[in-house]
């Protein structure tokens, strides 16, 4: 099994074959994981309406 060690000059291939670079899908996945906190977060408040 061969390792691929990640650089900042790294690119990934969408499922259409495209070149996403580096950057960019930093870029997206910090969007992705504020959106999953901002969830939880809702989600949890959500929790706590529903005990009192």
């Amino acid at each position: 099994m061969r390792t691929r060690i990640w650089s900042r000059r790294s690119t990934f291939h969408s499922l259409d074959e495209q070149v996403i670079p580096y950057e960019i899908m930093c870029w997206f996945m910090e969007q992705v994981a504020e959106q999953v906190e901002r969830c939880r977060i809702t989600f949890k408040q959500g929790e706590s309406a529903e005990v009192e």
